[in-house]
């Protein structure tokens, strides 16, 4: 469990294998959590990742979603009833 001070775990997506989760939440108006998790053949799940942000100008990580591949993360969050943003994340070093 981890304690982000926020919403951790607000939004989730697992990958078609199921081998690789991404798990977001919003910290406060500013800001947001996100981290990629990946589980080894022995079934164990770890921190493979760190898609936070400071400053998002909104509650970024309110929704996520994760590629077929587990490859390509999506992470979008909002200010206000009419101003949000998406970002798009790419896992390089497999493509």
């Amino acid at each position: 469990m981890y304690d982000v001070g926020g919403i951790y775990g607000n939004s989730c997506s697992i990958s078609a294998d199921g081998r690789t989760a991404l798990i977001a939440g919003d910290t406060n108006g500013s800001s947001g959590v996100a981290f990629i998790w990946t589980k080894n053949d022995n079934g164990t799940w770890a921190q493979a990742g760190d898609l936070s942000k400071s400053n998002a100008n909104g509650n970024y990580g309110v929704s996520c979603s994760l590629s077929a591949y587990g490859t390509t993360a999506l992470i979008a969050g909002y200010t206000n009833l009419t101003l949000g943003g998406a970002w798009i994340w790419e896992d390089v070093s497999v493509v």
